[in-house]
């Protein structure tokens, strides 16, 4: 297991702290151990949202340690997914959901020649492989019940030698790969504005992973604090848990959440500490997982 990290931060500093740590693309087993000494973390919970180069912007919770000082956090793999340098925003929420207060970090990451950023594979090939899988075994108990013609199953489960496989078990055979096919497909997902906010970008779906590239363009001022309800789109695509990024707001710096819920709803939230006044335009990308 590789030595955990420690990071100092502080609530009062202005700029991100440049660790001048490097990770690469599929690393595991990374733990951050982040210290905050200027802030109690006593009730209160810890977010970091972590913005790659590509734009991609994951949001993880941190663990709170027993010092109420500092908190752990351990690399899931999806904030390593684009090579070069990631802003780690660290936020405090209360238990009411507020936010308190945040601090930022700098960490970079090394590309993966193995790995050709397509989609991350770690999510996928796990029910990929399961359902090949059983093709393949399906497949040989079959020939070798034909080979013996002794006994039919209908059934993909029978383990015992002497099998042939009931041809009523090609229709559960031909589900199963018409399912990983689907899959396979890249569907276009329509959303629809709300609030006199308009859309445009791309929302696509595959592999059971929607992917927003959005360019939203604001309606009504949208004052700080404030959460609106800005686009819908089909349940059917809704994440399993809510999605979160940053978009960016015109060339500026001023950030602003996106978020996709599970109702098929996408909200912005101002909470970059001046108003979105209307024609301003927010971009980025959004990525959840959906059924």
């Amino acid at each position: 297991m590789q030595k955990p990290y420690n990071i100092e931060l502080s609530t009062e500093r202005n700029q991100p702290v440049d660790t001048n740590i490097k990770l690469c693309q599929g690393d595991n087993n990374i733990t951050f151990n982040i210290n905050i000494s200027d802030f109690d973390l006593t009730g209160n919970t810890v977010k970091i949202v972590f913005t790659q180069a590509s734009g991609l912007s994951v949001e993880n919770r941190a663990i709170v340690n027993s010092d109420k000082k500092s908190c752990t956090y351990n690399i899931v793999g999806n904030e390593l997914q684009s090579p070069g340098k990631v802003i780690a925003d660290l936020k405090i929420y209360d238990s009411n959901n507020k936010r308190l207060s945040s601090a930022c970090f700098i960490f970079y990451v090394d590309i993966d020649s193995l790995n050709d950023n397509s989609f991350p594979p770690s999510s996928y090939s796990g029910s990929l492989e399961s359902a090949l899988e059983e093709c393949r075994d399906a497949t040989q108990e079959a020939l070798e019940a034909v080979q013996k013609v002794v006994n039919i199953a209908n059934n993909l489960a029978t383990t015992e030698e002497g099998f042939a496989l009931d041809a009523r078990q090609g229709k559960v055979l031909n589900d199963k790969i018409t399912t990983l096919n689907e899959s396979l497909v890249t569907k276009n997902i329509t959303i629809t504005a709300t609030n006199n906010f308009t859309h445009a970008g791309l929302c696509i779906k595959k592999l059971g992973r929607c992917v927003y590239y959005y360019v939203i363009t604001v309606g009504n001022t949208v004052p700080i604090e404030t959460l609106v309800t800005v686009g819908t789109f089909d349940t059917a695509h809704a994440p399993i848990s809510f999605a979160s990024s940053l978009g960016a707001k015109d060339s500026t710096s001023q950030l602003i959440h996106v978020l996709a819920y599970s109702d098929g709803t996408i909200k912005i939230g101002n909470y970059s500490g001046a108003s979105l006044v209307a024609g301003s335009t927010i971009f980025g990308t959004l990525i959840w997982d959906t059924n």
